[in-house]
């Protein structure tokens, strides 16, 4: 492939037990376990591996990132200045030499407690009380993100049209050749098809729309990248992989559309995001302008991306994941116009 080749042969080179189990005595010694007992890898990462290991008893949480070490560096970094303001990350063990990272097989990776009786939502599971807290900690990282050391991390990349060009047909061409196609794959054509006519009548490139408040952002803020107690209330934040500098109505738009339009596109939904988004603007000054310049930059950005149908296409998958699903789905629907769509949802207090 041409951009994502690189990406996908990552993909393909999966940890697993065995891998780990051939990595034991390393992860003991560095940590000062007598003995790996039990593996379990996990299949919901996709910018990084996720295994639980147990030793000596306990069970513990391995990411294995697939980043370059300045990347990963920028997450612990992020982890670090967010918990230190109070966020309740969940933070990397150090090993041996005080390291929050280290290197397996040439992959860096963490080791995490694991937190026991975590509670985890779906989406169908979320309440009106869990979109507002959502809202307010999404506003709360946007604050603090602001006067963070933004020259210590990245900016975020945004598209470009003539590269969604060339993946675009690279990944048609696999459709083109196939000699019948099941209905997943006709699902990640079809979406693909969907996208090429939607960055057709784009011909938008980033410069183009207006970006303001740049922040240090999470990066993927929403409700899979939390754990919840009993009361509704956020207990650990996690997942900082793409950790960044970028314009925070953007990140505010990404997490509306994930919170609260992952299974549908209904009255409810919008419902849900007028919730979400008072509750961010209890916190943060945001005029409605701002926030149709988020969701702007968002529907233009995930249009152009095309990584979630390599994966599928060229790596592992044998089958698209529920997360693909509901990544389809917003892409049927966002051919309405971003203004009307901004409208139904931005009420004046």
């Amino acid at each position: 492939m041409i951009l994502f080749k690189g990406a996908l042969l990552k993909y393909m080179n999966i940890f697993s037990e065995q891998n780990i189990r051939e990595h034991s005595d390393r992860i003991c010694d560095l940590f000062g376990f007598s003995a790996i007992e039990d593996v379990k890898f996990l299949h919901e990462g996709y910018k990084a591996h996720n295994l639980i290991i147990r030793a000596d008893g306990q069970r513990y949480f391995l990411k294995v990132y697939r980043r370059l070490g300045h990347v990963v560096q920028q997450i612990k970094h992020a982890e670090q200045f967010f918990s230190d303001q109070y966020v309740p990350v969940i933070r990397s063990m150090k090993d041996k030499y005080g390291r929050e990272a280290f290197c397996l097989d040439r992959e860096w990776c963490s080791l995490f407690p694991y937190v026991e009786d975590a509670i985890v939502l779906s989406s169908g599971d979320l309440t009106d009380l869990h979109i507002i807290k959502l809202g307010h900690l999404t506003a709360r990282v946007h604050a603090i993100g602001a006067y963070g050391p933004a020259s210590q991390f990245d900016h975020i990349y945004f598209w470009q049209h003539r590269y969604f060009h060339w993946e675009y047909e690279e990944l048609m061409d696999v459709f083109r050749t196939k000699p019948s196609l099941n209905e997943m794959d006709r699902l990640v054509r079809d979406t693909l098809q969907e996208k090429q006519k939607l960055v057709a009548s784009l011909k938008t490139e980033t410069a183009d729309l207006p970006s303001t408040h740049p922040v240090i952002i999470h990066g993927d803020l929403i409700y899979q990248n939390v754990f919840w107690n009993p009361d509704g209330e956020i207990t650990h934040v996690f997942d900082f992989e793409k950790t960044c500098v970028a314009p925070r109505a953007y990140e505010f738009a990404r997490s509306l559309m994930i919170n609260c339009f992952d299974d549908t596109w209904d009255d409810a939904a919008f419902r849900r995001a007028t919730i979400f988004l008072n509750a961010y603007r209890e916190e943060i000054d945001f005029s409605f302008e701002e926030f149709l310049s988020g969701i702007r930059l968002y529907w233009a950005n995930v249009v152009h991306m095309t990584w979630l149908e390599a994966k599928y296409t060229f790596g592992r998958e044998a089958e698209p994941s529920k997360i693909y699903v509901h990544h389809a789905n917003r892409i049927h629907n966002m051919h309405e116009d971003p203004e009307v769509f901004c409208l139904r949802i931005y009420t004046e207090r």
